[in-house]
């Protein structure tokens, strides 16, 4: 358990750690399904190169497990992972049980027993072990406490739960930094953090993506969120990741904090070309790419967000404004700063 306290607010925030390999083994079976956009497809590409081809019988019942997964979504009230990762060991199933129909649970159970082989191959409880060691070293380091405190009063985060549990999945990637997912209430998010590439650099990103998801809780309990969610109408999920991305791990305030890792390289500085261009169809209406899009939002209230760090501003009418003239593509973009 980790605590982080801090000068703006009192309050103390608690960081449980949670290692499940039944948490784990959902990730993966779910992952291969595909059944979301977001679902890493470049994780099961490694995964079945470790442990070897999908069998017919495997493929058959990811298919037949699709349409379940596509059917209870990501929505925090549906979502099937809430069932794993929140409650205790012994009453995932139990509670899982009474969510699914019978013919539901039945096709999942079988896939948990068709895959059980495949997956022993590759969990590795050791390695999330040390990942947890090395979190925890971070978490209590002072730089991270002063990125804490200020996203904490960026997101004017007052009324929050004190205790944070961490679901940490594993990541087969050698490339691919941490990511995560804040769908399962107030009180826990998971983070996948990359097996095989325990260095300072990815502690680092991780720990800022452990920031961020943390930050989608806060941004949603706030009275912003409502505001900014009118304003921006279908462009709303994009902005509510930018605004919550130019804290951590792709603002200004993470670049500051980093040491062995660079955030503005990895997340910003290579994709604007892209970005520029996505940029330039999105404001004549034209098909866009969201994801470049994203980035090149986030390059233009880079200064914004490095001022309103600096000041120890928080997230404010003049800074939303300011967005929303960033996406009109208004002349004065940073007046309202």
């Amino acid at each position: 358990m980790i605590q982080v306290s801090g000068p703006y607010y009192y309050k103390i925030m608690k960081f449980i750690f949670k290692i499940s390999k039944l948490d784990n083994f959902y990730f993966f079976i779910s992952n291969l399904t595909e059944f979301h956009f977001s679902c890493r497809k470049h994780f099961n590409a490694d995964w079945i190169a470790a442990t070897g081809p999908l069998s017919q019988e495997e493929e058959k019942v990811l298919n037949e497990l699709l349409p379940i997964f596509k059917k209870y979504g990501f929505d925090e009230k549906l979502y099937l992972g809430k069932y794993f990762y929140c409650p205790d060991e012994q009453a995932k199933w139990e509670n899982l049980k009474k969510c699914l129909s019978e013919t539901e649970y039945k096709k999942l159970a079988i896939a948990f027993r068709l895959f059980e082989g495949r997956f022993n191959k590759i969990y590795n409880q050791t390695l999330l072990q040390n990942w947890e060691l090395a979190l925890k070293k971070e978490l209590s380091s002072e730089r991270f406490l002063k990125l804490f405190n200020f996203a904490q009063q960026f997101f004017n985060a007052e009324k929050v739960d004190s205790v944070l549990n961490v679901h940490l999945l594993m990541s087969p990637s050698m490339t691919w930094s941490a990511s995560g997912n804040a769908n399962l209430g107030d009180k826990d998010i998971t983070l996948e953090v990359p097996m095989f590439n325990l260095t300072e650099e990815q502690v680092e990103l991780a720990v800022c993506i452990l920031l961020h998801e943390l930050s989608h809780i806060w941004f949603e309990n706030s009275s912003n969120y409502e505001i900014v969610k009118k304003l921006f109408g279908d462009n709303f999920p994009m902005i509510k990741e930018i605004l919550i991305d130019s804290i951590s791990p792709s603002g200004f305030p993470a670049q500051k904090y980093s040491k062995a890792s660079n955030p503005f390289k990895r997340f910003l500085f290579h994709n604007l070309a892209d970005g520029l261009k996505a940029y330039e169809n999105f404001i004549s209406n034209k098909e866009v790419d969201r994801q470049k899009l994203s980035v090149y939002i986030s390059w233009l209230i880079y200064p914004l967000v490095s001022y309103y760090y600096v000041n120890n501003k928080i997230l404010d009418k003049k800074f939303i404004e300011a967005v929303f003239k960033i996406i009109k593509k208004a002349d004065d973009l940073y007046s309202a700063a």
